[in-house]
């Protein structure tokens, strides 16, 4: 069956995000989009011709009570009473959030519209959930709105200093993109009880937050991203960056040979640099105890050659950049890099682990 999706909302932080999801799913065959630019008439078409509903519209921020009420609460039950008069089976999707019941004017107005989703157990050709959201994290959320880390990663990109009143605050996060594969699988599987969902997430100090984020400041290093947390964590704070700040200069080491060039250090996975040499220059010659690395010829002719320290072994590898072709070097073994091109030869390398100047394990020795 192919589905006539609505996002109420379609213009906010999580609608924008599924909208361009699931707009070339295969089993969707139309997405209606209400936000506040449409009508009560639009809205009330668009339920009729839905067999699911994302109701995700809604005030979270407001200095009147009024917008809480009208868009948390009545616009819920106005939803609700247009399911009602529906012959259709249809499936509809609410998201509040775990500040629900709270004595905030939000959390009340959140707490009255899941009563108003919940009565439509009722009616037994519509199906519901509920999902009581923590704080969400990801692309396209406001900051100074309701994302910390939002605001966090546009203030700590821009220089604005960031205010937090007690560190050791706890706060509990989802990503935008776990929660859209959970949206996602409405499309997929029938929505066959009435239920309220509490997804997975992550906790963590608002002082520990905002060291992550002003570690990402550093564009030469890369944190864990065996950390499932920080990778996406990053990820969402590259997603706040201006087009000015998509580019940064690198430090160019030339001499006589060519130059060296370090492009990338990771926390846990090694070096990643460049190199260039003039035609008929020879660059290495020299030994690791423990580092190794990878390299690839991306543009020009070269041989490679290897010699065994403890057996005297050597052999030579010749390789080109028409060739896709990693050479690796291994600890013990003296090596070499020998432009045989008449271009500047340049190659990309990996390093097992970062250049330390106090400990560099980089020993001479011709091959």
């Amino acid at each position: 069956m192919k589905y006539n999706v609505l996002i109420t909302g379609s213009d906010g932080f999580i609608g924008k995000n599924l909208y361009h999801t699931i707009k070339n799913n295969i089993n969707i065959n139309k997405i209606y989009s209400f936000s506040r630019k449409n009508t009560e008439a639009d809205l009330v078409t668009y339920i009729e011709k839905s067999d699911l509903i994302f109701h995700f519209a809604a005030t979270n921020r407001s200095e009147f009570d009024n917008d809480f009420a009208e868009n948390n609460e009545n616009l819920t039950k106005f939803i609700c009473n247009q399911l009602r008069k529906s012959s259709r089976e249809k499936k509809i999707v609410f998201t509040s959030s775990i500040h629900s019941g709270n004595d905030s004017i939000y959390g009340k107005t959140k707490l009255n519209a899941e009563l108003e989703i919940k009565k439509l157990q009722e009616v037994l050709n519509i199906k519901q959930v509920i999902y009581r959201l923590p704080g969400i994290y990801g692309k396209w959320a406001k900051p100074n709105y309701n994302s910390v880390v939002a605001t966090f990663c546009f203030n700590i990109l821009n220089d604005i200093p960031i205010k937090i009143n007690d560190e050791k605050t706890k706060i509990s996060l989802v990503y935008i993109d776990d929660l859209i594969e959970e949206f996602i699988k409405h499309i997929e599987l029938p929505l066959n009880i009435s239920s309220q969902v509490n997804i997975h997430k992550d906790v963590i100090s608002i002082g520990e937050l905002s060291r992550l984020i002003k570690n990402f400041s550093d564009t030469f290093k890369i944190n864990d991203l065996h950390d499932s947390f920080q990778k996406k964590l990053l990820s969402t704070y590259q997603s706040y960056k201006n087009p000015d700040q998509l580019s940064y200069k690198l430090n160019e080491n030339t001499d006589n040979r060519g130059s060296f060039t370090e492009i990338l250090n990771t926390q846990y996975s090694g070096q990643f640099s460049f190199l260039t040499s003039r035609p008929g220059i020879t660059r290495g010659n020299h030994f690791h105890n423990t580092k190794f690395e990878k390299f690839i010829v991306v543009s020009g002719n070269a041989s490679f050659k290897f010699r065994d320290l403890n057996t005297g072994k050597c052999f030579t590898k010749i390789t080109s950049s028409a060739i896709p072709e990693v050479v690796e070097t291994s600890p013990g073994w003296v090596h070499d890099i020998t432009n045989t091109g008449k271009d500047d030869l340049i190659v990309l390398a990996w390093a097992n682990e970062n250049f330390d100047l106090a400990k560099p394990d980089t020993i001479f020795e011709v091959v």
